[in-house]
């Protein structure tokens, strides 16, 4: 799918909608994979790029409609690979996440 609408930030090309729908982190990895060209679930690092600490509700500057909502990353925890980390773009904190659980979060890809 070549026609994503996209915002650069640095080095990156950041999804400028998300995803349609809350999703698992499996539906997640599956949907960054289906839109092509590249696109992926961002890093924990990479997500949290997009979070301004001097902003909530959204903590993002970036993309200020963003909607206060935890988002998926493809890093999984050091200590065990059931969890996966995530940002709350309420706040701008990152949380673990039960990836084989039916924990939902909002995607947002980036290449």
């Amino acid at each position: 799918m070549s026609d994503i609408e996209s915002v650069r930030v640095g080095k990156l090309e950041w999804q400028s909608d998300i995803s349609p729908k809350k999703m698992t982190w499996q539906e997640a990895k599956d949907y960054a994979a289906s839109l092509g060209d590249g696109w992926r679930l961002p890093t924990r690092t990479e997500l949290l790029t997009l979070v301004d600490d001097t902003k909530y509700d959204p903590a993002s500057s970036v993309f200020p409609n963003c909607p206060s909502e935890w988002f998926w990353t493809s890093t999984l925890r050091a200590c065990s690979s059931s969890y996966a980390w995530s940002v709350d773009f309420y706040s701008g904190y990152a949380y673990d996440g039960y990836v084989v659980s039916a924990s939902i979060s909002r995607v947002r890809c980036v290449r």
